[in-house]
């Protein structure tokens, strides 16, 4: 048996599959992937996508909780952190020196 996609939880697991799951996780924050997160908490890509997903829909403050998510279980995660700070570019935002 094939082991099912970790981005959707489905039973298909094929790399066009995870395609295209990762470009409908981009787009909408879906209630799948935020299931997938109370399934396995620890996955940090996850967190990334629902991440850039909520900054594209341009909700930046919950984008950035979730790439800050990510760098939590995944510290050199260097897209997390490069996405982070480009939306708190555009908040205005900093971390305090």
């Amino acid at each position: 048996m094939a082991a099912a996609c970790r981005l959707c939880l489905c039973r298909f697991a094929g790399s066009r599959h995870q395609t295209d799951c990762r470009y409908t996780a981009d787009i909408y924050p879906s209630i799948r992937v935020v299931f997938f997160l109370r399934i396995e908490p620890d996955y940090a890509d996850a967190y990334y996508n629902l991440g850039n997903a909520l900054v594209k829909q341009g909700n930046l403050t919950k984008g950035i909780y979730h790439f800050s998510e990510a760098l939590g279980l995944q510290p050199d995660n260097i897209k997390a952190l490069n996405n982070m700070a480009a939306a708190r570019v555009v908040l205005e935002r900093y971390p305090e020196p």
